[in-house]
């Protein structure tokens, strides 16, 4: 995971704004971040869990689920940076804010993996009524 050639990369600074929505609700126990082994590879990454619709100036003032403050083991394709269980038991989609990186004036992230399990949901229209 994570051919180091291909990559997302920020704009015009070190902050990154990636969203991305699940076909099915989740619960997330881990990510894994593939990056550069030099200072573009993403720092701080604030996460925040089932909020949509969300911009730079959004992401900068609200409180995230987790703050992950990241070092270069982390950007190893086979680390795994652990999620607090409690804040993503129910989670439909995913915004990650890169914040910072190591120096660099752009972010570069070239693999992004999640681990976790579906989450069995209630099918309503299968309840019978009783009596």
């Amino acid at each position: 995971m994570g051919d180091e050639r291909l990559f997302l990369q920020s704009d015009s600074d070190e902050q990154l704004l990636v969203h991305i929505q699940f076909n099915e609700v989740v619960k997330l126990s881990a990510i894994s971040f593939v990056g550069p082994e030099d200072e573009s590879a993403p720092l701080t990454i604030k996460v925040f869990a089932n909020r949509l619709n969300l911009g730079f100036s959004d992401v900068e003032d609200l409180k995230a689920e987790q703050v992950l403050d990241l070092t270069p083991a982390d950007m190893l394709a086979d680390s795994q940076t652990n999620l607090y269980a409690v804040k993503f038991t129910r989670v439909t989609s995913l915004t990650l804010f890169i914040e910072e990186n190591n120096g660099d004036d752009v972010s570069k992230l070239s693999g992004l993996k999640f681990f976790g399990q579906t989450v069995a949901g209630t099918n309503m229209s299968e309840f019978k009524k009783v009596g």
